[in-house]
């Protein structure tokens, strides 16, 4: 099964890059304007030098690599890397990408020698600048700077798939450094009969199969934009901020993604283990506080009676014997939906709950 990803999907995975190599080109052009001040022309190439010039060249520049960069990450690198040591794909991704800019930026000046002198492109002229350039200390300056922004590039990278996108970006700009109410929506993915799995499978094997499908329930999370709150065991507990689940009936969008993936891929997990791994699912929302916690580790924490809920929703999906149930409250969120593909399940009293919970199933 070929995963692809919409244009608003892969933009938002890929927006980063070219906002981290944006910031790059600012911070470079403005180290750039102190050193050589009120200077026309670059020392030793004579090539002319114009702040104002750069200033509109060279961040669109940058921004554009960068999102070449986040595209070429996540369409081909991060399966040719995957499994691979962290410091294995740092390096050899580095260098990779390092190379490809130099020899473009030596590509460059022999270019901009060609137009500025009126000479062929790969005269001798030409590319004597190139290699005065290669040569010269300050070469040597940008190419590790390139090479910094490289590495924070896929450092990024690495440390968004570890704690997750959303999570990353709330720890940078302190979203949750102080404690935030707000309305949330929590899906608990459950598998089924997970212990006879363990057991038939034994611990080694059953981990592997777990890793695939993470890695299939992944693809659906990501493109609709859920974060993963927490992997605990067979159980994965993914959010959203209420408009952000609701816009576009995301929530339910994920779940029938999640549904169809795990459906497509049952002769590789047949295949491989010998088993097929299901699921059952709760979703349900509520108000939740959100904040950041921990002094050795850090995390953001979820506290409200919207996860006791969820969990207690998901727990009831053997009794209606279903593999999802949504709460009416969150179900009447939704925009535009058909409610023919919905079955009422019926009223329930949720332990710890003064009102019952209307519950539906997704068909």
């Amino acid at each position: 099964m070929s995963v692809t990803f919409s244009k608003e999907s892969l933009l938002y995975n890929i927006l980063p890059f070219g906002i981290i190599w944006l910031i790059f080109a600012l911070v470079y052009i403005v180290l750039e304007k102190g050193i050589l001040g009120d200077l026309q022309f670059y020392p030793g190439t004579d090539a002319p030098y114009s702040f104002s010039q750069n200033l509109k060249v060279i961040p669109a520049l940058a921004f554009a690599v960068g999102l070449l960069m986040g595209i070429f990450e996540r369409r081909i690198l991060q399966k040719v890397f995957d499994g691979r040591k962290f410091r294995i794909k740092i390096l050899v991704k580095s260098l990779f990408y390092v190379s490809i800019i130099v020899g473009f930026l030596s590509m460059a000046s022999a270019m901009t020698s060609s137009w500025v002198f009126q000479i062929p492109l790969f005269s001798p002229e030409a590319w004597k600048n190139v290699t005065y350039l290669l040569n010269s200390f300050a070469f040597f300056g940008l190419a590790l700077y390139v090479a910094v922004m490289v590495v924070v590039s896929l450092f990024y990278l690495e440390i968004s798939q570890a704690v997750g996108k959303n999570t990353l970006n709330n720890f940078l700009i302190g979203t949750y450094n102080q404690p935030i109410t707000e309305e949330g929506i929590f899906m608990f993915v459950d598998m089924k009969n997970s212990t006879a799995h363990a057991e038939e499978l034994g611990h080694t094997l059953y981990f592997k199969l777990l890793q695939e499908y993470y890695k299939d329930l992944s693809y659906s999370i990501e493109k609709y934009k859920g974060d993963v709150y927490q992997y605990a065991g067979d159980q994965v507990i993914v959010t959203w901020t209420l408009d952000r689940g609701i816009k576009k009936n995301r929530v339910a969008k994920c779940l029938l993604s999640m549904r169809n993936i795990l459906e497509f891929h049952r002769d590789k997990f047949l295949r491989k283990y010998g088993v097929f791994p299901e699921f059952k699912v709760g979703i349900h929302t509520g108000p939740v506080t959100t904040g950041v916690i921990g002094e050795v580790k850090k995390e953001i924490l979820f506290t409200g009676d919207v996860l006791n809920s969820t969990a207690r929703i998901q727990d009831l999906c053997n009794e209606y014997e279903v593999d999802n149930l949504i709460s009416k409250e969150l179900l009447d969120k939704l925009s535009s939906i058909d409610i023919k593909y919905f079955k009422r399940i019926g009223e329930v009293k949720l332990k710890g709950k003064k009102k019952p919970t209307e519950l539906y199933t997704i068909l």
